[in-house]
């Protein structure tokens, strides 16, 4: 027997569904006999539906029903009208949502997708979450990192302990490697482990003693990487939702619609560009008054130091022939 030579349902449930309310019984029944009907209710509305819009529904509104039992109330007016009336209303929203869930299912597989290769962050769009891609779900995070580094303060606002120096070869031992260490802890993130190795054992500094200094300034900026990560969420967010909206434009033919939805791509564009605008704000660096705290020197040592090797670095740039990288090029 099809789909459509099932007879509705015997609905002379109006009478159960207020015996049910005021004594709690034959719950289990009604909700048997409800769910068949609320299976079947896709494609007796729209035919063309494929076969799985049943079960997707009935699971869309599985959870409601219990509820829809408890809001009925007699106003002249049967049960099946108002199961009806609810059923059409849960129908709509769940057939935009599918339409929805499929152009981003589409989009997902043949859309390119971010990727930050200088911060190792490649998790691309989440095609999965994009019913959270509204303008609701674009909200900003304008909060400002904690000014720590002039207070000697942590992210959590506790005081910074300087590192305890290790005994005999856990330090450099001249001015040069002291130099060297400040440039290596600025880019600590961005070094490949080799490198970062190769140097500390040109200065004969201990690695362990490194990896705790390079903990220690990852929790001073611990509110930073924060920021940046939830940028990142809200760039991706917006460059979902901007292809989808794009798709959805060039098949639109409605045009109410199609002015709504060229606003909306507007919309998305501005949040999209202020959200990597944002994101080139956030330091990825350490300052050199966190290394300062890190280390428990003087910030001026650090300004010196890095100071004095660009410097350095600059003539040997220089002697090699090349132009100096810090001098403007005549054009």
């Amino acid at each position: 027997m099809t789909v459509h030579q099932v007879d509705r349902p015997s609905f002379a449930l109006t009478d159960r569904v207020l015996a049910h309310q005021r004594t709690g019984s034959c719950a289990a029944a009604l909700l048997r006999e409800i769910s068949i009907y609320v299976y079947q209710y896709p494609r007796r509305k729209y035919p063309s539906l494929d076969e799985d819009a049943g079960g997707e529904f009935f699971l869309f509104v599985e959870s409601k029903l219990p509820r829809l039992l408890a809001r009925f109330r007699d106003c002249g007016k049967p049960f099946e009208h108002y199961l009806n009336s609810v059923l059409s209303w849960q129908l709509k929203s769940f057939l935009l949502r599918r339409q929805h869930s499929e152009m981003a299912w589409r989009l997902g597989v043949s859309c390119p997708r971010w990727c930050d290769a200088a911060s190792g962050y490649s998790d691309g769009v989440d095609w999965v979450e994009q019913d959270d891609c509204a303008e609701r779900g674009l909200r900003g995070e304008h909060a400002r990192s904690p000014q720590h580094a002039g207070s000697g303060e942590g992210a959590t606002g506790a005081p910074i302990v300087a590192l305890p120096h290790p005994p005999a070869a856990g330090l450099p031992t001249d001015a040069d490697a002291w130099r060297l260490l400040f440039a290596l802890l600025k880019a600590s993130d961005r070094l490949p482990p080799a490198a970062t190795a190769a140097a500390l054992e040109q200065i004969q500094c201990s690695k362990l003693w490194f990896d705790q200094v390079v903990q220690r300034l990852s929790d001073m900026r611990a509110s930073a990487q924060a920021r940046l990560e939830k940028l990142r969420k809200r760039r991706n967010r917006a460059f979902a939702s901007l292809a989808m909206a794009e798709e959805a434009l060039r098949t639109e033919h409605t045009p109410s619609r199609y002015e709504q939805l060229r606003a909306r791509i507007s919309r998305l564009r501005t949040t999209l560009k202020t959200a990597q605008e944002e994101m080139a704000k956030v330091r990825l660096a350490p300052t050199n008054r966190e290394i300062a705290a890190a280390l428990g020197i003087p910030k001026g040592t650090v300004d010196t130091g890095l100071f004095w090797l660009k410097r350095q670095s600059s003539r040997r740039y220089a002697a090699l022939g090349a132009p100096d990288p810090g001098q403007r090029q005549p054009a």
